[in-house]
């Protein structure tokens, strides 16, 4: 019997996760987990959109295909994974908003905002919440 694959995270230029594998959300108690189409970060410490389809009914002693070894790995410690080992990442001013990022060139909020720009530009649908229902006056 071979073992069912899932399917990698949803492209955004703005992603930096490896784009061949499905990366796993980390479960942060105080907040609520994000909506499909968000660019989050992953428990590897790379950021990925938040697919529609959520990985459920997951046995440990058979792992689906197709997971980001990285994230298994940081799950299995019981702690998210970082990129920087020591001081030896180096660090570069963010072109936005100038605050120091080891991504190359581009924070995580501000590929935040340009993923969003870039997804409803993209998409049918917005990423995040959906938006309050309008009232008829």
């Amino acid at each position: 019997m071979s073992r069912r694959a899932v399917a990698p995270n949803p492209r955004s230029p703005f992603a930096d996760a490896d784009p061949a594998y499905r990366h796993i959300y980390p479960q942060l108690s105080l907040f609520p987990d994000p909506e499909p189409g968000v660019l989050a970060l992953m428990a590897c410490d790379g950021v990925a959109v938040i697919p529609t389809e959520p990985l459920e009914d997951i046995n440990p002693e058979s792992l689906p295909d197709g997971l980001c070894p990285a994230c298994l790995e940081a799950v299995r410690a019981g702690r998210p994974a970082h990129r920087s080992d020591g001081d030896t990442v180096s660090r570069t001013p963010c072109r936005q908003c100038e605050s120091l990022t080891s991504r190359d060139g581009l924070c995580v909020l501000c590929r935040q905002e340009a993923h969003d720009q870039w997804w409803s530009a993209n998409h049918d649908s917005v990423p995040g919440p959906a938006a309050p229902a309008q009232r008829d006056a």
